[in-house]
């Protein structure tokens, strides 16, 4: 199997940055995120400003970022990063309206998961969206495919 990605291939991790405004949720994605077995944390971030600084500093290969974010929100926070960073985004958050599905793609984000997904999905669209494929949830996906037919 080819794969250019950078570090996730030559190391097997994937580091990642959580960002979500609710402090019970990223401490719940750390701890889920600390069970797979190829996946690293490497830092968490609470609001949009801090979200860009984190990554500007920590470099990591992926970024599970919230929309609803104090500062500026997550959509305007990725195309910050998106900038100066070669890094996936998956968006992961509770909002499957349209007009933020083709926001966050425009924006940059590599995947888009809502919020309440199980474990083995999300799982699966770190994965997926380290490995350089895009990733959508069911929830949206026929949003997408609509748009495109």
């Amino acid at each position: 199997m080819e794969n250019n990605d950078k570090d996730v291939c030559q190391h097997g991790m994937i580091s990642v940055l959580i960002v979500d405004d609710q402090e019970m949720l990223r401490i719940g994605l750390k701890c889920v995120l600390q069970q797979m077995r190829n996946v690293q944390v490497i830092g968490m971030a609470c609001d949009g400003p801090q979200s860009v600084e984190s990554a500007r500093e920590l470099q990591p290969d992926l970024i599970l970022m919230d929309i609803g974010l104090p500062g500026y929100d997550g959509l305007e926070a990725t195309r910050r990063i998106k900038t100066f960073l070669d890094c996936k985004v998956l968006i992961l958050t509770s909002h499957s309206e349209d007009r933020y599905i083709f926001e966050a793609l425009d924006a940059g984000a590599a995947g888009y998961c809502v919020k309440g997904a199980s474990v083995t999905k999300l799982e699966n669209a770190i994965n997926t969206v380290a490995r350089g494929v895009a990733w959508l949830d069911e929830m949206v996906s026929d949003t997408v495919l609509k748009s495109v037919v």
